[in-house]
């Protein structure tokens, strides 16, 4: 009787969607085709929260941005909609019963993400836009709740944390071919590197930075980690993809960022003392401010603009004379340095830099691709970004995650003796490295592709130092 009721169900509900749907097809809606999609993901996020995050990081590097739904708002599809789905379960689910480890509440990252949200709450309220401001707000927690709170549960073993790579690395990958046979059509010239990976990417240069971001975490796994059979192969082929992508991106600080953590890789293979990096980065910064003048006057006389050729492009990187892009990003920054200068408490409000910065522009300063509207993009800096839009004290919580996650993690991948945990701490540690060295010259932790990986990578890192204190999950 019960069989023969169900059955009856199943066929009334059908009958009723298909009537539905035929209604909504001669309106021409067709929203309605996606309600089976939004049931299947609304009983996968009850009953597998995890394979449904697995399933979004897959998505990621697929996901295509659209840049207004309305009231000025763009959204990362699939992957946004969903997260803020998540984002309400978990809200949910850790207000009734507070699932959360102590070790992972009271853990030195989870500490300054605390602050650094708190702070930007704040900022958020006194900002000069709060609709613009509460939506970033939003989107910050609907990356850093599932993939730095609740992902740790999932990756708690090295097999884990090796399928999280692998999984992220298979969409990245496609995207990749995508972009290399678009590309090829061109002749692989760097004038429509800037656009072949679209839709999937903005541009050449968030699409770099991913890259950079994956390239150390595959090295390590493919060239260095216990891995035999299939999965090896896979991971050496996806290596070479990823070095040929980043290769065609053209994207100079993807390239120097990757520089950069190659040094700080071969610095961590000697076990140079934490102590002994951080006086030799404050030198540096110390020699840079006492010589600027007669360094940008250096600087000022490198013509070489951006090319096709790989060593005129790369020459092009410190050209501040003539290149349109680097110029381009002093401007956005010293507009960014002026909004700080007005606001320096509170800042203007999360998310609001770029609607905000046009009056701040000084016209011999302007580029051939700056424009009066201020309508293309942001700071071009993290830690500038965070202080024009969140203050003095929204750089510096933004800069001390940085620094606490790096050297608590040198000091972790020197402490342990277990070789998959040092190969994964360096191999995580050196891909965020390349963004912490990128977040200087742009800044993309709006973008799902950027914010999945650079909130999960800290994640890793935190799971790894609790196993090594014999902490519990």
């Amino acid at each position: 009787m019960l069989q023969k009721y169900s059955v009856s169900i199943v066929y009334l509900l059908s009958a009723i969607f298909l009537v539905i749907s035929t209604i909504f097809l001669v309106k021409e809606v067709f929203i309605i085709y996606a309600l089976p999609i939004v049931l299947f993901v609304s009983l996968l996020a009850l009953l597998s929260l995890d394979k449904l995050l697995l399933i979004i990081v897959f998505f990621t590097p697929l996901s295509v941005s659209l840049t207004d739904i309305g009231m000025g708002v763009g959204m990362n599809l699939p992957t946004e909609p969903i997260l803020f789905g998540i984002l309400v379960l978990l809200l949910l689910k850790y207000l009734m019963d507070n699932p959360l480890s102590k070790d992972i509440i009271t853990h030195p990252f989870s500490i300054i993400i605390y602050f650094y949200l708190a702070w930007m709450l704040i900022c958020s309220v006194a900002s000069q836009d709060m609709l613009v401001s509460f939506k970033f707000f939003i989107s910050k927690l609907w990356y850093i709740l599932p993939f730095y709170f609740f992902i740790p549960y999932m990756l708690n073993n090295y097999k884990s944390i090796v399928s999280f790579y692998t999984i992220y690395t298979t969409g990245l990958m496609i995207v990749i071919a995508y972009t290399i046979i678009n590309h090829s059509n061109y002749g692989f010239d760097q004038h429509s590197s800037g656009w072949v990976m679209t839709p999937f990417f903005r541009d050449h240069t968030s699409y770099g930075a991913t890259l950079a971001m994956m390239l150390f975490p595959i090295s390590g796994l493919s060239l260095f980690y216990p891995i035999k059979g299939k999965l090896k192969w896979f991971l050496i082929s996806a290596f070479f993809v990823l070095l040929l992508g980043l290769f065609f991106s053209y994207t100079r600080a993807a390239w120097l960022s990757v520089i950069g953590s190659l040094g700080v890789g071969i610095l961590m293979y000697f076990k140079v003392q934490v102590k002994t990096l951080f006086f030799l980065l404050i030198f540096i910064c110390a020699a840079f401010f006492m010589n600027q003048n007669q360094i940008f006057m250096f600087l000022e006389k490198n013509n070489q603009d951006s090319s096709e050729n790989i060593t005129e492009h790369i020459q092009s990187i410190s050209n501040i004379s003539t290149d349109a892009s680097n110029l381009e990003r002093i401007n956005r920054w010293k507009s960014g340095i002026r909004m700080f200068k007005e606001k320096p408490v509170f800042g203007w409000g999360p998310g609001t830099y770029q609607f905000f910065y046009a009056s701040y522009q000084h016209p011999n300063e302007k580029t051939i691709i700056s424009t009066n509207a201020a309508d293309r993009g942001n700071a071009h800096s993290e830690y500038i970004g965070a202080l024009a839009e969140s203050g003095l004290l929204g750089s510096i919580l933004f800069s001390l995650l940085v620094l606490i996650v790096g050297v608590r993690s040198v000091n972790m991948f020197y402490k342990t003796v277990n070789e998959k945990e040092r190969i994964l701490i360096a191999s995580t540690l050196l891909g965020l490295v390349t963004y912490f060295i990128h977040a200087f010259f742009n800044n993309f932790l709006d973008m799902d592709k950027v914010s999945v990986l650079f909130w999960a990578m800290i994640s890793i890192l935190m799971v790894l130092d609790l196993k090594i204190r014999g902490r519990s999950i």
